[in-house]
């Protein structure tokens, strides 16, 4: 199948980016910081719902053998065809067992995959949060300042309590919404350590972090290849093909058991239908939502620009003592908000590029 490379356009722009902005002038001590990779590892052997899946891929594993164990017993127990419908039976359940088998190892391999990208998201969303609450810190010490400038202007005559009042309002509004960033973000980290296998409560780092390009395939392509991988598409397959055969046997012998094969045939291809219908749905939804975070991701990347260019020149104005602290550092605020603000554009682009590409390995993500 011939693909695309998603993404692959803003990779070293957004890299150079990300690693200026999060290291900026702080040094990180590598050996307590999580990375993307390493947070993805540690889920795949520590997430509750993986482990919960390994067990049960043992389970049927049990099951399987124990299957196996009695169609071998029944077999040998054969004797005459009185004892045709037991070895049938023993048979038909053995392979049921292996189907089950196969279809719950099938199940852990894109719970891997689907827990990769969870981690991904949740990542993103905590690096997205730092971003947000540095800003906002930035926010609150600037109105700190501001209340105390309010103040001495009220001790001068220059200004009323009034005025000062409303300063200090908007610092305790901004205080409150810092306070609900913090909160969110434990929340957050909770999340994550839970899937990393770590205490709920430990202190949570996370690097910078770069991408690569991800390929995915047209509308079309990726629809055909969700069609293929699709665990429930291929269940539906199965079943199929184990009805018609068995309606085959009993067409002449036992015509009340044809006629009920051929309404659950019937019923299982509309079941089918609804299920490639879903998959049809959630691809269309998912470019459309591919095509949006890419316009966006444009228009939030030239606002970034602008600003950059507009917090140089204050930068600039303000050297030259044109202009004072509070509104280089009020420009400062504004240019760090349209960079977060272009940042979680790059994050939100990605994962919908993402959600594709586990389409295409049968595995449908929403939202």
């Amino acid at each position: 199948m011939k693909k695309k490379t998603a993404f692959l356009a803003l990779f070293v722009f957004v890299a150079m980016l990300l690693l200026s902005y999060s290291l900026g002038a702080v040094t990180i001590d590598e050996t307590s910081v999580l990375t993307l990779s390493k947070a993805k590892e540690l889920a795949l052997l520590y997430s509750p719902e993986v482990k919960k899946q390994e067990v049960a891929v043992n389970l049927a594993d049990i099951s399987r053998r124990d299957a196996e164990i009695a169609y071998e017993q029944a077999k040998a127990a054969y004797i005459n065809n009185s004892m045709k419908t037991s070895v049938e039976n023993a048979r038909k359940a053995y392979d049921s067992a292996k189907y089950a088998l196969d279809d719950s190892k099938v199940t852990l391999e894109n719970l891997k995959l689907k827990t990769e990208y969870d981690v991904e998201k949740l990542y993103l969303d905590i690096l997205n949060m730092d971003n947000s609450i540095e800003t906002m810190k930035k926010n609150y010490e600037m109105q700190g300042q501001l209340v105390e400038i309010e103040k001495l202007k009220v001790q001068l005559g220059l200004s009323t309590n009034y005025s000062l009042n409303e300063k200090i309002q908007q610092a305790k509004d901004i205080k409150r919404q810092l306070d609900t960033l913090y909160n969110s973000r434990e929340k957050l980290a909770w999340q994550m350590n839970r899937m990393i296998g770590r205490e709920p409560g430990a202190l949570l780092e996370l690097a910078p972090v770069t991408f690569s390009p991800v390929e995915i395939g047209t509308q079309n392509e990726a629809n055909d290849a969700a069609m293929q991988t699709s665990l429930t598409i291929k269940q539906y397959n199965r079943t199929l093909e184990d009805k018609s055969t068995e309606l085959e046997d009993k067409k002449t012998t036992q015509s009340d058991k044809a006629e009920k094969l051929e309404f659950e045939i019937k019923s299982t291809k509309l079941q089918k239908s609804d299920a490639e219908y879903n998959i049809n749905v959630a691809l269309e939804n998912a470019y459309e939502q591919m095509a949006l975070k890419q316009s966006q991701l444009a228009d939030y990347r030239t606002a970034y620009e602008v600003e950059k260019e507009n917090y140089q020149h204050q930068k600039l104005k303000y050297e030259l003592g044109l202009i004072g602290k509070v509104t280089l550092d009020s420009s400062e605020i504004s240019f760090d908000q349209k960079r977060t603000n272009f940042e979680k554009a790059v994050y939100d682009y990605y994962l919908s590029v993402r959600q594709i590409d586990l389409a295409e390995k049968g595995i449908i993500v929403s939202g």
